[in-house]
């Protein structure tokens, strides 16, 4: 039997319609949208007929994601399909708390709905956008940040790619830098510059709600975008460096530490895939819309199982193939 972990996503523009499928053909998704629907009053309309612009505004887009992962995810659960394992990208990670019983779900929500108003204002405030760069390595990628300044890389996404954040005044210069340094810089469609300095002033915020609250045990192992290690018991948090966690500032790496420092910290993607599959796991399911961690996970590891729901026609498909 395959090992089999879900992995929800947590970037990117969105258009409208995200869940309405899913939504019609599952009881378990429904439950999701009308419960962030009393929490939010016009989140469901804004995802299922948008208008696009303000949708894929921040402070809209976050808790929309959010809600369609989670429900993707329940109508798997749903239909028999239980994960053993979870990861999830940026965003996706509260969902992956979720799922892993370490928040719940109107816990996680509040959380995002916050996170996704102090992100909205940083960019506000301090204007960034993200690049997509290939053809380099990260070594080349980080010399090559450098050396533009303003600019960091966040994103550690597969071999062949690095996200670099940075702030909107070098965007074309770092552009110009990555060409010349041989590669390519592919401008994405985000609300800023995620998980880079530019994003420090959201997280005192952050940080003082999450210590306010109580964190389950995780019931599953999820991979946090730290440390591409799993969340250890509340009651045996990492509170030492190790290799993948040598910065003395997320120490002790509780859930509430790890969920801050990851908003204003690199998200180690290709390492927490390595990680879970070094653990076992040979079967991933990306939850939510489009397919992009399925893209990485294949170039990371071709030899594991990658299928991915995001509506029911995909539910079908993964649902026959696990047969």
């Amino acid at each position: 039997m395959p090992r089999i972990a879900f992995v929800c996503a947590g970037q990117g523009a969105q258009a409208p319609g995200m869940g309405a499928d899913i939504v019609a053909h599952s009881p378990a998704a429904k439950a999701v949208f009308d419960q962030a629907e009393a929490l939010r009053p016009g989140l469901t309309e804004l995802c299922f007929n948008g208008p696009a612009d303000q949708l894929n505004q921040t402070i809209n887009t976050q808790p929309a994601l959010f809600i369609d992962d989670l429900a993707c995810a329940n109508a798997l659960i749903e239909a028999g399909v239980t994960p053993e394992g979870v990861a999830g990208f940026s965003l996706g990670e509260v969902v992956a708390c979720v799922l892993a019983g370490v928040m719940s779900a109107e816990q996680a929500f509040d959380f995002v709905t916050l996170r996704a108003a102090a992100m909205q204002d940083c960019n506000e405030r301090h204007p960034g956008t993200m690049f997509a760069v290939v053809k380099l390595t990260p070594i080349q990628v980080d010399q090559v940040a450098a050396a533009v300044g303003l600019a960091w890389p966040v994103n550690y996404n597969c071999p062949g790619q690095v996200v670099v954040a940075c702030d909107e005044s070098v965007a074309d210069a770092l552009a110009q830098a990555v060409k010349q340094a041989g590669g390519r810089a592919i401008r994405l469609a985000v609300g800023g510059a995620f998980h880079s300095p530019l994003m420090d002033e959201a997280v005192p915020q952050l940080a003082a709600w999450l210590d306010q609250q109580q964190f389950g045990d995780p019931t599953i192992p999820i991979f946090a975008n730290a440390t591409a290690a799993p969340y250890e018991p509340s009651n045996r948090s990492i509170e030492q460096a190790t290799d993948l966690a040598t910065d003395p500032s997320i120490l002790p790496a509780t859930p509430a530490k790890l969920l801050s420092y990851q908003v204003n910290h690199p998200v180690l993607w290709q390492k927490s895939i390595e990680a879970m599959i070094a653990d076992g796991f040979d079967c991933f399911i990306e939850v939510g819309p489009g397919k992009t961690l399925s893209g990485f996970i294949k170039k990371i590891n071709p030899d594991v199982a990658i299928h991915n729901v995001a509506d029911a026609a995909s539910l079908a498909t993964t649902l026959e193939a696990l047969k």
